[in-house]
């Protein structure tokens, strides 16, 4: 069960202050408004799950109410995260890996990510998982709930080079406590 006044008051508002974009709410503005709601959620993951994918969450992942998650960092080698993270059953992870190596314009904002893991061979930011022991619709051992994108990259280098890749990986491991 979750807690439904908490997910309402999670979700990233308008702004109207000078420093945001096109009137939504700055994601410094948004820690300092909920930061405090949800003390369990380290702040990396606050940033690039609830507040950049509120309604993804909604449809996919509320009614495992985020005050019963904790996160931990960890390291990961390569092999454990190409082989044990899934998405959900009876869809496959990939289709956007091939993209790593397609080098596009210097300029290209879009291919940012791209480029960096090209150059570090690992990704800028921890994806989230979820180690998954119960759920049946989930992956498992642990399902993706973050980073897609930057974990079709790494698999994609893991396909074709995978000798270059940096020997650990920062993951998000979120667990389900009762």
């Amino acid at each position: 069960m979750y807690n439904k006044t908490l997910w309402s008051e999670l979700k990233p508002g308008s702004s109207s202050s000078d420093d945001s974009e096109n009137g939504v709410e700055s994601f410094n503005d948004y820690m300092a408004r909920v930061g405090h709601l949800v003390p369990n959620v380290p702040r990396n993951v606050l940033e690039h799950w609830i507040y950049r994918h509120y309604t993804h969450i909604l449809n996919e992942y509320i009614e495992l109410g985020i005050e019963n998650m904790r996160f931990i960092q960890e390291s990961w080698e390569s092999d454990r995260i190409y082989n044990d993270i899934k998405s959900f059953k009876g869809e496959e992870l990939g289709g956007m890996g091939f993209h790593v190596y397609e080098i596009e314009d210097e300029d290209d904002a879009e291919n940012w990510l791209a480029d960096y893991m090209r150059d570090q061979r690992t990704w800028p930011t921890p994806i989230i998982v979820l180690k998954n022991v119960e759920l049946d619709l989930l992956g498992e051992p642990y399902h993706l709930m973050e980073g897609h994108r930057r974990l079709d990259y790494l698999r994609e280098v893991y396909q074709e080079e995978r000798t270059t890749l940096k020997s650990l990986h920062q993951v998000w491991v979120t667990e389900i406590i009762k």
